[in-house]
């Protein structure tokens, strides 16, 4: 998707074309109607194959996650300053340690630290959730998923609210192995898996991120169910 910056330009990336066929971004001026590329994702050391959304941090650089290519070939988190159009790789993932393969969005957080979950990886293959500080890129593992438990394969982005509570989704797991609507509490770090998804009665499978109305409500959707 396109992000709107501070700059009031607009900006995204490509999963996949350009100069090595690992995926752009690129830049959109919507007066002038013209397109320009900024950078071409080259494997290694750029990473390839993005996917998710930018997402510019406090500090007016833009964030977003690959999810292959790399040291590792495991997806790696990056920088770009987009006045300089300046990239920096500032993560490689390192599947069984860290997670791998992230297939969602990064947000900053109320605590300045970057979050996000990895599709696959950590302890049992099922993916993780992490932060990243990006003043001095400090990485946590937070929580390794473990199907029936808490979940397996996150997609989408976290959502924050209040109180340092993050909310999201996994594509499968869970008691019924159709998907977990989940919360995590930053502070305490406390998971808490507030409804296992059951296909007939709740969906299932949900491949994307939840978002909050002005009521306090949150809204999704699940793919299958």
């Amino acid at each position: 998707s396109i992000l709107i910056n501070a700059y009031g330009a607009l900006a995204g990336m490509t999963s996949a074309g350009g100069l090595n066929g690992s995926g752009v971004l690129f830049r959109f001026d919507p007066v002038a109607g013209v397109i320009t590329k900024m950078q071409d994702f080259d494997d290694v050391a750029m990473g390839r194959t993005p996917f998710g959304s930018l997402m510019q941090a406090s500090n007016g650089k833009l964030y977003g996650v690959t999810s292959a290519g790399g040291l590792n070939n495991n997806g790696v988190i990056f920088e770009l300053d987009f006045l300089s159009n300046t990239f920096v790789k500032k993560f490689d993932f390192a599947i069984i340690i860290d997670g791998g393969y992230p297939y969602g969005s990064l947000i900053h957080a109320s605590d300045g630290k970057l979050y996000s979950n990895t599709t696959y990886g950590g302890t049992n293959d099922f993916g993780v959730m992490f932060r990243l500080n990006p003043s001095d890129l400090l990485f946590e593992k937070l929580l390794d998923y473990n199907d029936i438990g808490n979940g397996s394969y996150p997609v989408g982005q976290l959502l924050e609210t209040a109180g340092g509570n993050f909310y999201g989704l996994t594509y499968g797991g869970g008691t019924y192995s159709k998907g977990t609507l989940y919360e995590y509490n930053s502070v305490s770090g406390i998971y808490t898996v507030k409804r296992h998804l059951d296909s007939a009665t709740t969906g299932s499978m949900p491949y994307g991120g939840l978002i909050e109305t002005s009521a306090g409500n949150l809204y999704g959707m699940t793919s299958y169910g």
